[in-house]
């Protein structure tokens, strides 16, 4: 099932970068209320496994909301996103020894976390957050 929906994962990733990435880029480009933008996923997530460092990230990141319950966040951490989106992240200064090394859990990493806090960040700055619809690729 994993090896499944990473293939569905990449290929409608792949798809979208083909097919959508100009318009994409020129969406973000010119619309300045948007923060960021990725493939929607059917099934909104939690935070399950990651809650903890999800808190512990929130409050280096500084972000003034509460962490929200569900969300939608860019599965394999593709995306396009602002500047002053992904600048906290650079901000946090990550070194190697932060993350673990391979191969990893399928949930619960820092990589995990992170891939889910773009968004939040995103919307933590007043940004809104666009996502792509493509009715033929589903996960």
């Amino acid at each position: 099932m994993l090896e499944l929906f990473g293939y569905h994962s990449r290929n409608n990733q792949y798809y979208l970068k083909i097919h959508h990435e100009s318009e994409q880029f020129h969406y973000v480009q010119n619309d300045p209320s948007c923060g960021i933008i990725f493939p929607d996923d059917p099934h909104l997530c939690n935070w399950s496994a990651n809650l903890p460092l999800a808190k512990s990230l929130a409050a280096k990141l500084k972000l003034k909301n509460k962490l929200p319950d569900f969300f939608n966040f860019p599965i394999g951490t593709m995306f396009w996103a602002r500047r002053e989106v992904l600048k906290p992240f650079f901000d946090l200064k990550l070194q190697d020894f932060d993350y673990p090394d391979e191969p990893i859990d399928v949930d619960g990493t820092i990589l995990h976390t992170v891939e889910r806090l773009f968004a939040v960040v995103s919307e933590d700055l007043g940004y809104k957050t666009v996502l792509t619809h493509l009715p033929e690729f589903r996960r």
